[in-house]
């Protein structure tokens, strides 16, 4: 596989559809996006009864399917993702709004504490007035955050290299080799050189 799965079903999807399940027990979106991401759109649209569903799959990394022949058991470990309107009519707390009380509260119900408790990043986006955009300076350009990301992602590739257990075995032999006297000072000194090694 080249790219890590992105799945982002409709919010008509069934239960079964997103966790699992069938007469043959067929994986759901959860388990097709283990290793990427599942991003729900319009979360508020989506049943009460298959969010609470997503409890466990987040939570456990797994999801477990049991039919009479036999329990089956999908990986789950997925980047959770999802977006939704402040309110039915999209304009709450504009002058535009018209919902009522009562309704912002309902179509923010059907999303159980349980769930909010496991998205660890919570943002909400206010409406800007585009001529409020249109003076601002341009931020961060893609070419710069490109540059970042190649960063970061070549900092990562490193210190991977630098823990797998091959250059363990060769981080011990040239440490001991360096440091006979086996103090802490002179075993730092030889960790952090090789570490130099590995960075291009």
């Amino acid at each position: 596989m080249k790219y890590r799965p992105f799945r982002a079903p409709h919010h008509n999807a069934s239960l079964n559809a997103l966790i699992g399940g069938g007469a043959y027990a067929m994986p759901g979106e959860v388990s097709l996006a283990h290793n990427g991401v599942l991003f729900l759109d319009e979360l508020a649209e989506f049943s009460r009864r298959t969010l609470d569903a997503l409890r466990q799959p987040i939570e456990d990394k797994k999801v477990s399917i049991s039919r009479v022949n036999g329990t089956h058991t999908f990986p789950s470990n997925f980047m959770f993702i999802t977006a939704m309107n402040p309110c039915p009519c999209g304009y709450y707390p504009g002058a535009k709004c018209k919902c009522t009380d009562y309704e912002i509260i309902k179509y923010r119900g059907k999303i159980s504490g349980p769930i909010m408790d496991r998205i660890d990043i919570q943002k909400e986006v206010h409406p800007v007035d585009f001529f409020a955009i249109a003076d601002q300076k341009s931020g961060v350009s893609s070419e710069e955050l490109r540059t970042k990301v190649e960063k970061a992602r070549k900092i990562q590739k490193t210190e991977k290299l630098y823990h797998s257990e091959e250059n363990k075995q060769k981080r011990y032999s040239f440490t001991h080799k360096k440091s006979r006297d086996n103090s802490h000072k002179t075993q730092r000194m030889c960790e952090l050189s090789l570490l130099l090694l590995y960075i291009p």
